[in-house]
Parts: C-alpha cells; structure tokens; sequence
C-alpha cells in the first residue's frame, strides 16, 4: 500500500495520509516547489512524487529545496540519485526507487557459440521474486511485476 494518498483538494494537493495540505510553489516554466511538510514515513516522498506527477500531468519537474530537506533521508536518497535537487518528469521513473531489490549484474564473462562461431556475454541470472512495484492512485492499487517463469 502507499505511504501517501495526494488528492486535489480547493486549489491545490493535500496528503490525506499526512492530514494537511502540501505547501506547493508553482512556476512558470511548469515546475514546482514542494516545501517539507516535517518528518516523513518512509516511502513517503517516492510515493509522493509518484502521485504529484499523476496528479498534475502538466508539472515537468519538481524541486525540492535542499536547504529544507537536507536532514530527510529519503530526499538525500533522491538527492544522490539525481544529483540535483529537481526531479525532471522524464528521469522519475527511470531510477532505481522503484526497484524492489538490486539489479542482478551480468559477470562481464564471454561465452563462444561454435555454432555460429561468435563470442557474446553470459546474462545475469534471472531475478528471483517480484521485479517492479508502484501504487497507482488512480485505481487504488498496487502494480506488481513478478519474475517470469520460464516455460518448459
């Protein structure tokens, strides 16, 4: 489940999780300034960002002001991962936030096919579990992606 539920509420975005509205700077390039609202639960401000950016498709970045989120964690997680403190649209879904465990890395080993006489990498191993997770608000509910089995 969510750590966060963002609903559109008067003019503008509340946490109903939190129980107060979030304080949400709009600027005129399409972006905006999301303020801490205090202390987090963990996952909170993924699943937050997630749902601001649903909420409001018209948002191409969100900036977290460094010097207010410097103490939390989870903005310093983000803060890495970016290496900025605007968090573009595009690049949101792309990081490893929503990776539910590591990436299994290939062992750089060449394996020669001599049937086609050609050398190619040796793939990871195969994930084990579920792979992907994210709640969507719209339908209030989890999208899990488990690992494949292969058929035999």
């Amino acid at each position: 489940m969510s750590k966060t539920n963002i609903v559109h509420s008067g003019y503008g975005l509340r946490c109903e999780k939190l129980g107060k509205p979030l304080d949400l700077g709009w600027s005129q390039d399409n972006s905006a300034v999301l303020h801490c609202p205090g202390p987090l639960p963990t996952g909170w401000l993924r699943d937050a960002l997630d749902q601001i950016f649903i909420a409001a498709p018209q948002i191409s970045a969100v900036v977290l002001p460094y010097a207010e989120w410097r103490e939390e964690p989870q903005a310093l997680t983000l803060f890495g991962q970016v290496k900025s403190d605007i968090i573009h649209r595009t690049a949101f879904w792309q990081l490893p936030l929503w990776l539910s465990s590591s990436a299994n890395q290939a062992s750089g080993e060449m394996i020669f096919d001599a049937e086609r006489e050609i050398f190619f990498p040796q793939r990871p191993p195969r994930p084990q579990g579920e792979v992907y997770r994210r709640y969507d608000p719209r339908v209030r509910k989890n999208a899990e992606f488990p690992r494949c089995r292969s058929r035999s």
